[in-house]
């Protein structure tokens, strides 16, 4: 049996696991998975007025040009809109706020337990 060696960590509103085989690795593994968050947090984060995300809203009404990664976000939301006939989408702001969700993320209420993929 292998043991796992794993760090957990809170990021974004939610827990995050990363796991090794190799307890060597574990730290370079847990930067690595750091970086790729930073980098979300930093183009998609609707609460930072610095990210991506938030300069293109300040652009409403003007083309824009977004990186790939924002790019890839933006399809990734609307597809789930799609196979979801609406049942996730990113578009309806009113009632993303009357749930609560313009606040941050620590001080919104969890109703659900964690998800195991």
């Amino acid at each position: 049996m292998i043991e796992m060696a794993i760090a957990r960590d809170t990021v974004m509103g939610t827990s995050m696991e990363v796991a090794s085989a190799r307890l060597d690795r574990l730290a370079s593994a847990k930067a690595a998975a750091d970086r790729v968050v930073a980098a979300i947090d930093q183009s998609c984060s609707r609460f930072r007025e610095d990210s991506e995300l938030s300069g293109v809203h300040r652009q409403r009404g003007h083309e824009v040009h977004v990186s790939g990664l924002l790019a890839r976000a933006l399809r990734t939301a609307l597809r789930a809109a799609r196979l979801t006939d609406g049942l996730v989408d990113p578009t309806v702001v009113s009632a993303r706020r009357a749930a609560g969700y313009d606040a941050a993320f620590e001080s919104v209420p969890c109703r659900a337990g964690p998800l195991t993929l």
